[in-house]
């Protein structure tokens, strides 16, 4: 018994080119029908500009968001890292904060 599959002609491109596709097989009324998975390219976001590098971490940019990473070793003790950790933010909230000024023209006034 022979039995045809319905598949589009981009999957049927696709598998001429050599690329293996993934998909599902399921009936339909008019038989088996072939549809390949919509997977999303790699490599579609742009990457993060970094806006400032410092010892133990970097501040990046990304469309949506500002990101901030400082990595301290554990050799260096409980005391010293969170000393650290808490002078690489605040260097990077201050490379932030000038950046807005330069930008907005001006001071800003935080209100609580």
């Amino acid at each position: 018994m022979r039995k045809c599959i319905l598949i589009s002609e981009e999957t049927v491109n696709a598998l001429l080119m050599g690329k293996c596709v993934d998909g599902s097989l399921r009936m339909t009324p008019d038989g088996l029908a072939f549809r390949a998975y919509n997977h999303k390219k790699s490599g579609s976001r742009e990457t993060d500009r970094i806006l400032l590098q410092t010892a133990c971490g970097h501040l990046k940019e990304s469309r949506q968001r500002y990101k901030m990473w400082v990595s301290v070793p554990k050799s260096t003790g409980m005391c010293r890292a969170s000393g650290m950790l808490y002078a690489e933010s605040q260097e990077m909230v201050q490379h932030l904060y000038t950046k807005g000024e330069e930008m907005e023209g001006g001071l800003i006034d935080f209100v609580d």
